[in-house]
């Protein structure tokens, strides 16, 4: 390609020179950078050669670095973890969830909102951490970890008994995962027959309590927002705060549970196979809800089926 612009491309072969490095802030091996009548211009991240052609053609420079979860504001329930802190913090912990992650990676910014959803909904349990670590900067601690690609999720348990975790990139199957000591299944709670030692769940008068005497009654007109739960289940705990001040704010319909340990043919017969599940009815027909276990969340989905459902009519 002798007919690259005379524009320069420099290889900063920073073990040789350690102040060239520190000058243009070489962190790893090989650097690019271009430079522009004798001046530095920006860093390159390019690899291939036809890729240093285009750009010697028409050198852009390219988009600002994503920024690493720690420095973004909805990762407040994560660890960020560093090479200094990563043992003594997963030491503490009996359960241990750690996404090894690069910020630029398509697939971990899929899994980060419902890896942050539930470090959220397991804040308060002292014995669980859910963790982050940024192999952009933390190299010598992905390289101990043998992390090969991105994302990469590992169970600890006190800091040993690795698991990596290959489930879907999903809240509930992060936060069964991890409360379970990184055993993989497909569902968080399973159905019980019987209503012993099932403990007091209060909604509060303004969640109906649905049950099959007056299920098929109250869907079949107007608009049902129905949670179906388990009081032995974990997480269904967590949700109901959330759920309850959904239906405070509601004005467009109601919001309701079943209690499947009571009524389990009747969450049989609606799908239910994990808890908790989310059904929206509109005059009694069935719409599904899978998104976030917040009341906001809730609420618009709740609010859009509703509207959407008017224009439709």
């Amino acid at each position: 390609h002798e007919d690259v612009l005379s524009l320069a491309l420099l290889v900063v072969i920073a073990l040789l020179n350690l102040k060239i490095a520190e000058r243009y802030k070489v962190e790893g091996y090989p650097t690019f950078a271009y430079f522009k009548d004798g001046k530095f211009a920006w860093k390159i991240n390019e690899r291939r050669e036809d890729g240093f052609y285009n750009f010697m053609k028409n050198p852009v420079e390219p988009s600002p670095p994503e920024l690493s979860w720690s420095k973004q504001s909805d990762g407040v329930h994560v660890l960020h973890l560093t090479a200094e802190n990563f043992k003594t913090e997963v030491k503490k912990k009996k359960h241990a969830l750690i996404i090894f992650y690069a910020p630029w990676c398509g697939y971990c910014k899929r899994a980060k909102p419902k890896f942050f959803e539930a470090a959220k909904i397991l804040a308060d349990d002292t014995r669980i951490v859910l963790g982050a670590v940024d192999c952009t900067t933390e190299r010598s601690l992905c390289q101990e970890y043998k992390i090969e690609g991105f994302p990469t999720i590992i169970y600890l348990s006190y800091g040993k008994n690795r698991i990596d975790y290959s489930g879907k990139y999903e809240t509930a199957s992060f936060i069964n995962f991890v409360e379970s000591g990184g055993q993989i299944s497909e569902y968080r709670c399973f159905f019980f027959r019987s209503q012993n030692s099932v403990p007091e769940f209060d909604f509060g008068n303004v969640v109906i309590v649905l049950d099959e005497n007056n299920f098929d009654k109250i869907i079949s007109s107007g608009n049902v927002f129905v949670m179906f739960f388990s009081p032995l289940c974990k997480h269904c705990k967590t949700v109901k705060s959330e759920f309850r001040e959904a239906a405070k704010q509601s004005h467009f319909g109601k919001f309701a549970v079943v209690d499947c340990t009571a009524w389990n043919d009747l969450c049989e017969r609606h799908g239910v196979k994990g808890y908790p599940t989310f059904r929206m009815f509109v005059n009694g027909v069935q719409h599904d809800y899978n998104g976030n276990h917040t009341s906001s969340d809730f609420t618009t989905a709740f609010m859009k089926i509703v509207a959407s459902t008017k224009i439709d009519l």
